[in-house]
């Protein structure tokens, strides 16, 4: 090909072509056989469904001096007066005790009797603001609650899995996540734009899949063999270069 189209690298020729279209056609091997090279499938063994696997959120809280350094520089905390500011770090410092918090429901309240303890109100962005710098993931902390009392998800552990679309979605959940990944669930909101059902359809044609077929790696002592021959060649190279 005297040039790339595109990311492809490969021209077939017009003598493949026809071929190809022969072997398809007459859904032949290429020794006139049946089953090989040609099969056939329904639409749907290409279909799978993308559903998304969410994990919940978990998440420790500490004050520490470096936290607060941290804090100091947060763009919601910089909009308030240096008074205010002040205020709220010395807070921190002074009523919050420097030890660590598995929930985060009792780090808000420990913050909350803190803030009024010393007569400082604050708006919501500087409370994400806390909560973001004092906290850090921790598999070992208490999930994470909205206000309807459901697990939150965290997005850093989000992931997909393409789900068979002759398969139902809840028993390969079953089968492939929840054994390895208990606390595991799948976003019920994450649905196709046509059908309106679980899962974002998709297709995917993967010739490795259908057609693999396994080949026995060489014995050992030929590779050896080979390996020997061309270290020897090479080491003469070498000796001509150096001559």
């Amino acid at each position: 090909m005297r040039k790339s189209l595109g990311s492809k690298r490969r021209e077939i020729p017009e003598a493949a072509r026809h071929e190809i279209v022969r072997i398809y056609a007459e859904m032949l091997n290429g020794d006139g056989s049946y089953g090989e090279f040609s099969k056939i499938f329904d639409r749907e063994d290409f279909g799978y469904r993308e559903i998304r696997v969410e994990r919940p959120l978990r998440l420790s809280f500490q004050v520490t001096p470096e936290r607060l350094e941290a804090l100091k520089v947060e763009k919601p905390l910089l909009k308030l007066g240096a008074s205010e500011q002040a205020d709220i770090i010395a807070c921190f410092e002074s009523r919050l005790p420097m030890t660590a918090f598995k929930n985060r429901d009792a780090f808000e309240n420990a913050v909350g009797r803190a803030l009024k303890g010393a007569g400082i109100k604050i708006g919501p962005p500087v409370k994400k603001a806390i909560l973001s710098v004092f906290s850090e993931r921790d598999e070992e902390a208490d999930i994470c609650l909205d206000s309807d009392g459901r697990p939150e998800p965290d997005t850093e552990l989000r992931d997909f899995e393409l789900v068979p679309l002759k398969e139902d979605w809840s028993d390969y959940v079953a089968r492939e996540v929840t054994p390895f990944v208990p606390d595991a669930w799948v976003d019920q909101t994450y649905r196709d734009d046509r059908d309106g059902e679980i899962g974002r359809v998709g297709y995917e044609i993967n010739f490795n899949r259908y057609f693999y077929k396994y080949i026995l790696p060489r014995p050992l002592a030929e590779i050896d063999a080979e390996l020997e021959q061309l270290e020897a060649e090479i080491a003469g190279l070498l000796k001509d270069v150096a001559a």
